[in-house]
């Protein structure tokens, strides 16, 4: 899932945006990350009366993963909102990490120009696309977790057939550090998730997705720990995991069906 092996973050994302564009859009995005079990710092969800504004804001910066920023012509006007943007900025200098993403709103690329260059040059995601895209794209993001501290996958195997089973036979049935692009994945086979496991561009069936209860353990299954998948097909494999591990991978964007 989110890479483990960076410092600890209390939150997945931060949600910073501008009120006027709560009804519309921040409130709908942060409902539909919460549903897939991403941690989200969202303010009418996170502060409580009697709480300190500015420092519970700031540890909330501090301590999340991934900042959404939603630009739009009411967070151009807000001092509130370039405050918020100016920590996020500071966190991800400090970091050396990318933490910023842009959702433009409302705006176009003058727009965001205008108000900053740098930030115009960043990737954005349009809120045309609507909330569901949207959560989609930043479910992926957050479980790939990649950073400068992203693990180095020692085994990569491309473009390759890979006999999953026979794979795990011959290193005592835990799969440590591998990278899978592009393969097909042939079982039959249960994989459990143990630990730092990503997926990107993968389609899922409801059948293939096994809940695994806390303390429970899968006689014959293949363990898993610091490997990724991409645009990978899995033929007869089963994934064995905990709740929270499996329902992100309901939202993650899909790739396109096979020929």
């Amino acid at each position: 899932m989110t890479n483990t092996q960076e410092r600890k973050f209390d939150h997945d994302i931060f949600i910073c945006h501008a009120s006027e564009d709560k009804d519309a859009l921040a409130r709908p995005l942060a409902e539909a990350l919460s549903a897939a079990r991403m941690k989200v710092w969202y303010d009418e969800t996170a502060l409580r009366p009697g709480d300190g504004l500015r420092r519970k804001i700031d540890d909330g910066l501090k301590n999340s993963r991934y900042g959404a920023v939603i630009l739009s012509p009411s967070f151009f006007n807000k001092g509130w909102t370039n405050r918020e943007l100016d920590g996020l900025t500071a966190w991800e200098m400090a970091d050396g990490r990318s933490r910023i993403i842009p959702i433009w709103h409302n705006v176009n690329q003058q727009d965001v120009t205008e108000y900053s260059a740098p930030l115009a040059n960043v990737v954005a995601l349009p809120s045309g696309d609507g909330v569901e895209k949207i959560t989609r794209e930043l479910v992926s993001i957050i479980m790939q977790g990649e950073s400068p501290l992203s693990p180095s996958y020692g085994k990569v195997y491309r473009d390759e057939d890979i006999d999953i089973a026979k794979l795990a036979r011959e290193n005592n049935n835990l799969l440590d550090g591998y990278l899978f692009e592009n393969c097909k994945i042939v079982g039959p086979a249960l994989i459990a998730l143990l630990h730092n496991v990503g997926f990107s561009s993968m389609r899922f069936a409801p059948n293939q997705l096994w809940p695994m209860m806390a303390g429970r353990k899968y006689i014959g299954a293949i363990g898993l720990t610091n490997c990724k998948f991409v645009n990978c097909e899995l033929d007869w494999i089963g994934i064995a995991g905990s709740a929270d591990d499996l329902m992100p991978m309901q939202y993650l964007p899909m790739a396109p069906e096979r020929n």
